[in-house]
């Protein structure tokens, strides 16, 4: 039997081992998929067990997107020009990091591609997740203007000036400034990269307090809740509420390619699951 993961921290409270453990029962595949809780002070040694484990391959979320850069053998094209990784691929010894999540929000994002070219998007935190938006916001749409909201303006200014060849102007701001409600007001796309307001934690959101325009478009990569408190803000102002389900089964769809060479409706299994 060949063993597969997601490693995080926390991580008990992700569903993809029930969604990948299905996804191999479809295509008659012999494995399991797990969860591993690594603290990020422990993430040198964790990716080193993995590794002598023999473990064919693992998904990657919050907060070692970024960190385990240096800890694999090959990089991705893709995943470098993002400078994050969420699925790795072990074999002959040879750890190999690919960002499935440009394709997952490739996907969620492309029916507002008219509200995202020539407007103006914002973009709520500054983590690997948010640096998988950027590259495709950068390269595959043409939007006039990208603010990253962070708690901190230094993780906003550093990922900006990651990005700083982009065609785009990226504007670092705060998250936490008295004039937040007029610049959120000037934003025609936003989307929430943080964990804020992921179970356990549903009553949190990024934006408190924010009053949103009706012709506004609010995305939240998470995806449990189906509903968030950002969400279900946005959708009481009237404005276009968009969950983050697309982007993790189309993310999961392409990491169960790169370990399998097999293609599966991971929707279908999903509907299943629920």
């Amino acid at each position: 039997m060949q063993r597969y993961a997601i490693i995080g921290h926390p991580v008990s409270h992700s569903v993809s081992p029930k969604l990948h453990n299905a996804a191999f029962a479809a295509v008659g595949l012999d494995c399991h998929y797990e969860a591993i809780d690594i603290d990020p002070a422990d993430l040198g040694d964790g990716i080193a067990s993995l590794r002598s484990s023999g473990i064919a391959g693992f998904n990657v979320t919050i907060p070692h997107k970024k960190g385990i850069l240096p800890l694999l053998d090959r990089i991705d094209d893709a995943a470098r020009a993002v400078g994050a990784v969420n699925t790795v691929v072990h074999r002959d010894g040879v750890l190999t990091g690919y960002n499935t999540d440009i394709h997952g929000f490739r996907a969620l994002i492309a029916p507002f591609e008219k509200a995202v070219n020539g407007g103006t998007v914002g973009i709520l935190g500054a983590g690997g997740a948010s640096r998988a938006v950027l590259h495709v916001l950068t390269t595959s749409f043409t939007p006039r203007r990208i603010v990253v909201l962070n708690r901190t303006t230094e993780r906003a200014e550093e990922i900006a000036g990651e990005f700083s060849s982009s065609p785009v102007p990226i504007v670092p701001e705060s998250l936490f400034q008295d004039e937040l409600q007029e610049l959120v007001s000037g934003l025609g796309v936003i989307i929430n990269t943080t964990s804020v307001g992921m179970k356990p934690y549903t009553d949190a959101s990024p934006l408190e307090q924010i009053d949103f325009r009706r012709d506004q478009i609010v995305a939240d990569l998470i995806y449990t809740p189906a509903e968030t408190a950002l969400l279900k803000a946005a959708k009481e102002a009237g404005a276009t509420a968009v969950g983050g389900l697309e982007m993790f089964l189309q993310q999961a769809a392409e990491s169960f390619r790169l370990w399998t060479g097999k293609e599966v409706n991971m929707r279908k299994l999903w509907e299943g699951l629920e």
